[in-house]
């Protein structure tokens, strides 16, 4: 019987074909957590170096590594018993979280 994910109040996002990112949230997962799954085959492939930032309710998205190297998963926003204005960039092939830092504008 295959592996199912099941989390509450993270994001996802495919991080290329048949290869999604699932991080923060409630239910089985924590927070911090970070996996990447492969829904077709119905199973969980790998867990991820934590977040940085306990998050919930937040945003995700997958866009290519400005390094040129792997992909950037951007994660932003959210909840944490307070709103976040914070990002938090994995890369795919360092296995690396670091901050983001957004043009702020006064």
């Amino acid at each position: 019987m295959p592996v199912l994910f099941v989390g509450v109040q993270g994001c996802t996002v495919e991080v290329e074909p048949g290869l999604v990112f699932v991080g923060g949230g409630g239910g089985v997962a924590n927070g911090h957590s970070c996996y990447l799954v492969q829904p077709e085959s119905g199973g969980l492939l790998q867990q991820l170096p934590i977040m940085p930032h306990d998050r919930q309710d937040h945003s995700c998205g997958a866009v290519p590594a400005r390094s040129g190297v792997g992909v950037d998963i951007v994660v932003a926003g959210g909840y944490d018993g307070g709103y976040l204005d914070s990002v938090d960039i994995y890369n795919t092939e360092t296995g690396v979280w670091r901050p983001g830092r957004p043009p702020y504008v006064d």
